[in-house]
């Protein structure tokens, strides 16, 4: 543990519902000395979620502010973490995928916002539109599949699968981490790889 810090043996609320105290906890105790704790049935997705069903609240940096000041909110504790994920083309390479992830802490305390962020071409994101189950594997074993979950989601219009919020879509299904449940939602679906929501 650090020996001083402004945040030394203070409690963080970290605003997430997608387990991502399992990173952040261990490095903010172990180099700042804070404790994070994850307030019960926090609904995040509320500020937006990655596949668009949800319109984010604002840009990317807007979002995380908008869950850290809930959570603080909620909670009534003076120190919060949040972060923001979005996939997207590179600025400079516009045809390679690149992940761009905002972490925020939000100190009421001292009067503070820290922002740190990562521009990383490291990611499987990928979508595509299947019809056939032979399709369905062959996309999933490209972007890892069973190593994490996927999104498959059904649309009358296939033409443009990464189209915004306002493409006509029928049904959403998250959190496929099984080759069984993979096959039953084969029926011309799009699917997305989904990570860091």
């Amino acid at each position: 543990m650090v020996e001083y810090s402004l945040f030394s043996d203070r409690t963080a609320v970290l605003a997430t519902m997608h387990h991502k105290e399992r990173v952040i906890a261990p490095i903010l105790n172990r180099d700042l000395g804070v404790k994070v704790i994850v307030p019960a049935n926090f609904d995040t997705d509320r500020f937006g979620t990655f596949t668009r069903d949800i319109a984010r609240a604002g840009n990317q940096l807007e979002a995380a502010r908008h869950k850290a000041e809930k959570v603080l909110a909620v909670t009534g504790e003076g120190l919060a973490i949040a972060s923001e994920g979005s996939f997207f083309p590179h600025p400079a390479f516009p045809f390679v995928a690149c992940d761009r992830e905002l972490v925020l802490l939000r100190d009421r305390v001292n009067h503070l916002e820290i922002v740190g962020e990562e521009l990383s071409t490291e990611t499987n994101y990928a979508h595509t539109s299947i019809q056939t189950i032979e399709e369905t594997l062959e996309f999933a074993q490209k972007v890892g599949f069973l190593e994490h979950a996927l999104v498959a989601m059904t649309c009358k219009d296939t033409r443009d699968v990464a189209a915004p919020v306002k493409r006509d879509r029928q049904e959403i299904f998250k959190g496929i981490d099984r080759q069984t449940k993979l096959i039953e939602k084969k029926s011309s679906i799009t699917l997305l790889e989904n990570n860091k929501t």
